[in-house]
């Protein structure tokens, strides 16, 4: 599980990423909320990624614009793992926040990241 900023935290990402052009890949998503419960849904879209960011924007009810997606990455020699730390911004209106998130899995801290920012774009419920 992951950080709970307004709630919601991160249970469990399907990702069907096929190969071929002219299919798109499939994010299925299950977010937990200490009132709403567990919530899942599926996302569309030309990248994996984009698929998940839209299967949570689904979740939490908005469609939040991506302005940002960066990626820095180090060699830990003492878990001999590959560290990344993810920082999202996220524009909804004519609000924008950031979110971050540090670890090893990438698709986790990009979740992470994303679910942090847009919590901090919309009120608490």
């Amino acid at each position: 599980m992951t950080s709970n900023q307004g709630g919601w935290t991160l249970s469990k990402v399907d990702l069907r990423s096929p190969v071929m052009d002219n299919v798109w890949p499939v994010a299925r998503l299950e977010l937990l909320h200490p009132v709403r419960g567990r919530v899942t849904d599926i996302g569309k879209a030309p990248g994996a990624f984009d698929a998940a960011f839209i299967a949570a924007g689904h979740i939490l009810g908005i469609e939040p614009r991506l302005l940002s997606f960066n990626v820095v990455s180090t060699f830990s020699p003492e878990e001999s793992a590959l560290q990344i730390r993810i920082q999202v911004e996220l524009q909804l209106g004519d609000k924008t926040a950031t979110g971050s998130c540090s670890g090893v899995d990438l698709l986790r801290c990009s979740l992470i990241a994303w679910l942090e920012a847009a919590q901090a774009l919309t009120p608490p419920e």
